[in-house]
């Protein structure tokens, strides 16, 4: 993906990115460093934005302001999770739709992280018409327009905020709520498919929502934390950022 985009960006304008931390979340800053590491790789200008939880909230709505109307900004991304007093909603609607290369607001974009899932999922070659998927998340927005993106592809999904006891009967399991091990060999049937989508920062390594070491050799197919959803995710934001010059 990645080489495909730095030969679209060859002689053409270079594309602009702004990233929006608010906060010290450990997780955040790894996606961001990838996020500056991968804009470096394809030739694309990278802007990072780091506020305290504690700042003035109009001081990251005058800085969201002053990048709608900056030509050299083509894409606007503010880093999920927020902390808990800060409104994500009112923040995201404050970015110019054309610039939400993140596709929360913008429905010509396929939120990166939902398309990763899915470009992890046809990798595997596997015809997932009939299989029964269960997406484990951390939010109702996020299960309802994962499983809508789902459908879209013709596969039947259900989602559950947290650890379910379904999970022994699914053939397909994504996991994304950010509990580091919480899958454990006990709790999937043989062969399942795993997608894992969750990332939190435990003594300085990444760990997933899967227990990796313990689960692999009972799954069919594993896309694990680290070096799995991340990387693919960011590459696909570069790809909405590409595409929104066009």
């Amino acid at each position: 993906i990645l080489a495909g985009l730095k030969k679209d960006l060859l002689g053409k304008r270079q594309p602009g990115l702004a990233v929006i931390l608010i906060g010290a979340d450990s997780a955040s800053r790894t996606y961001i460093k990838q996020k500056e590491k991968t804009a470096k790789e394809i030739g694309a200008l990278f802007c990072k934005y780091i506020f305290a939880a504690d700042c003035p909230k109009k001081d990251v709505f005058d800085t969201i302001d002053w990048l709608n109307r900056d030509k050299q900004i083509n894409g606007i991304l503010v880093q999920l999770p927020l902390p808990k007093e800060w409104d994500s909603e009112k923040i995201i609607e404050a970015i110019k739709p054309e610039k939400d290369v993140d596709g929360l607001k913008n429905r010509g974009f396929t939120p990166p992280f939902i398309s990763a899932i899915i470009k992890a999922l046809e990798s595997t070659g596997v015809n997932l018409k009939d299989k029964k998927i269960l997406a484990l998340v951390n939010s109702d927005l996020f299960g309802k327009k994962l499983c809508a993106a789902l459908k879209n592809k013709g596969w039947t999904a259900k989602y559950n905020i947290g650890k379910a006891k379904e999970t022994k009967k699914a053939d397909v399991l994504i996991c994304a709520c950010g509990k580091p091990k919480m899958i454990k060999a006990l709790d999937i049937k043989k062969d399942c498919l795993l997608i894992d989508g969750g990332m939190t920062k435990v003594k300085d390594k990444m760990t997933g929502d899967i227990d990796t070491k313990n689960i692999k050799a009972k799954a069919s197919y594993l896309c694990p934390v680290p070096g799995g959803i991340g990387p693919l995710t960011v590459a696909l934001l570069y790809r909405n950022l590409i595409e929104s010059i066009k």
